[in-house]
């Protein structure tokens, strides 16, 4: 799976922060990746994979909250769609949970910051 991938490289999956300022801000962001990688759908680090229809952030296991920003007809229910991507649908980017075994979509991933002193 994409998060055991990441999480071997130090970082994990960014995930959007519930914070409407913050979805605007990736939104502009994941805008700049479509631009620059040509691609429309981006991990975002939440799956039902434990229990469908029980979405939950894969690095802290915590449900998605109150927040969320699901696409039309979406979620599908459907228990073999069990990771969430964002798309982009022409105007802005909405949630989709697609098979966690797809590799067309791209991920982002974060990592802490480690300030690094020189002498």
């Amino acid at each position: 799976m994409i998060q055991a991938l990441i999480l071997n490289k130090g970082s994990t999956v960014e995930r959007v922060k519930t914070k409407k300022t913050r979805v605007r801000d990736v939104n502009f962001y994941l805008s700049l990746l479509q631009i620059a990688l040509r691609q429309n759908a981006f991990w975002i680090g939440a799956s039902d994979y434990t229990i469908e229809g029980q979405f939950r952030w894969l690095e802290t296991g915590l449900p998605i909250g109150n927040f969320s920003a699901w696409g039309p007809g979406k979620p599908s229910q459907n228990d073999t769609n069990n990771c969430v991507r964002m798309f982009y649908n022409g105007v802005e980017y909405k949630w989709e949970d697609v098979d966690c075994n797809d590799r067309t979509t791209n991920y982002i991933c974060e990592k802490p910051y480690v300030h690094v002193h020189h002498a």
